[in-house]
């Protein structure tokens, strides 16, 4: 079981991040940019739900088709349906506040193997997922800051 952990703290404003992690248009690839656009698919979107295909180039191609839900104010969730190197039912889920200016990230995840590669990617996220997970996400949250996104994103 690989299980991630980790908290950011941000200027950017809360409803900016939130707005970026439901972000599922053309977007949403120069917005999180350890998303290859040619893995990137949505396969349906609706009001306060998506279902995404997303991966990223490390140890070859790994892909995880997920299902979104936002229903719950600051809170996005993703439930893995489908992947090449984790098993279907894994989650993840952001949590986002705002308190005195300032905008507090709650990343956690939780995923089960699948095959070698999984497993691989397990153990690395066991130990060093935090770190790196975190470094990419400040990379959204640099873009964001920065203004570069063209504008906050859209829902």
């Amino acid at each position: 079981m690989a299980n991630v952990e980790f908290t950011l703290e941000t200027a950017v404003p809360a409803r900016a991040v939130l707005a970026a992690a439901v972000e599922f248009g053309d977007r949403r690839t120069a917005l999180w940019p350890t998303i290859p656009p040619e893995i990137y698919r949505v396969h349906e979107l609706a009001a306060s739900s998506a279902e995404v295909t997303e991966g990223s180039r490390f140890l070859g191609t790994i892909w995880a088709r997920e299902r979104y839900d936002w229903s719950e104010a600051g809170v996005v969730r993703a439930t893995i349906v489908d992947s090449n190197v984790f098993r279907p039912g894994g989650t993840w889920e952001l949590r986002v506040n705002e308190a005195d200016g300032r905008t507090r990230i709650r990343v956690r995840s939780r995923r089960q193997a699948r095959g070698l590669r999984g497993r691989i990617l397990g153990t690395m996220l066991a130990v060093a997922g935090p770190a790196i997970l975190a470094a990419n996400f400040r990379l959204t949250l640099d873009l964001l800051a920065s203004g570069s996104t063209l504008g906050e994103p859209a829902r």
